[in-house]
């Protein structure tokens, strides 16, 4: 019996340490998974951590592929993608800067050698749309105002003198063929449901009458240009705001709207004068003669505040 105890109790321990020994191994086996799965969790964080990185820099030196295919489209195709695009590039170009000043110089002047060129491939079609609004908006009617579209333009344009003033050289140019076109529609064929403006012309008509219509009808045209002219520029020097703007680029130009006026408005100035100087050639009566004096004078000093008093328009109202 005591030997059948014996052997039941060395069982015992034999299955107590096989199950130490299965625990302990357990143990190891548990440690290890744990470590391994900490050591995964280590590379995760760091894969999540590159990509990061690499998103981070991407958005600060790169487009994404929809900003290059805007830019690359122009205006004419998606207006407000196309300005975005561009202010992207631009404030991309600005952070390669930071590259050259440290240990990346080469990187830094490559991504600004790619940068520049989408920039300026940009401006050249920006600049080839705004000629095509500016005639397009010349066409459309006298009064009209530049549609956000072209504001956007312009104001894209303010830190490019050069461009800019080419633009507004467009702008102007067509607006002055289209006032000068609808001077002689006036004048011959009325316009806006009203008569001939000749039709009020002596001897059929009054002098002092008439010459008041035709002048009225040139301070507003100018009143016209100066306010479209307001509309085209209220957001030059803002539409590339908020920092955004290159180190080297230069600020952006003060523009003379009553210069702008001017040259819009030149074309209407030897109509004018040219029927002025006919009413006081026919030697109308003393009181017609004040009376036309101070007709144009009052629309000289009007037409000098629009357009300024050296403009051909101005000059041409203080000449009679």
């Amino acid at each position: 019996a005591l030997d059948a105890a014996d052997a039941d109790a060395a069982a015992v321990a034999d299955a107590v340490d096989a199950a130490r020994a299965a625990l302990a191994a357990g143990r190891s086996a548990s440690a290890a998974a744990a470590a391994d799965a900490r050591s995964a969790a280590a590379g995760a964080a760091s894969v999540d951590r590159r990509r990061g990185l690499v998103a981070t820099f991407l958005e600060q030196y790169q487009l994404t592929p929809a900003e290059s295919d805007a830019l690359a489209a122009g205006p004419a195709a998606a207006a407000p993608p196309f300005f975005a695009a561009l202010r992207r590039a631009r404030q991309v170009r600005a952070n390669c800067r930071s590259l050259l000043r440290g240990a990346h110089q080469r990187a830094g002047l490559d991504l600004m050698d790619a940068m520049s060129s989408l920039v300026e491939g940009g401006y050249e079609r920006l600049c080839r749309w705004v000629a095509g609004e500016c005639a397009g908006a010349a066409a459309a009617s006298g009064a009209s105002t530049p549609g956000p579209a072209l504001r956007a333009a312009f104001a894209a344009l303010a830190d490019r003198p050069s461009l800019l003033e080419y633009a507004l050289d467009e702008w102007t140019t067509a607006r002055a063929g289209g006032l000068f076109q609808r001077f002689l529609v006036a004048l011959t064929r009325g316009a806006d449901g009203a008569p001939p403006l000749e039709d009020r012309a002596p001897p059929r008509g009054d002098a002092v009458r008439y010459a008041t219509d035709v002048l009225a009808w040139t301070h507003a045209a100018a009143a016209g240009e100066a306010d479209a002219v307001g509309a085209l520029l209220e957001d030059e020097g803002g539409g590339e705001g908020e920092g955004e703007r290159d180190g080297d680029a230069a600020s952006p130009p003060a523009v003379d709207v009553r210069a702008l006026v001017a040259r819009a408005t030149h074309g209407l100035a030897r109509p004018l004068a040219t029927r002025l100087d006919a009413l006081l050639l026919a030697s109308p009566p003393a009181r017609a003669s004040v009376d036309l004096a101070g007709v144009a004078a009052y629309y000289a000093s009007i037409l000098s505040s629009l357009a300024g008093p050296a403009s051909p328009l101005a000059e041409a109202a203080s000449s009679a």
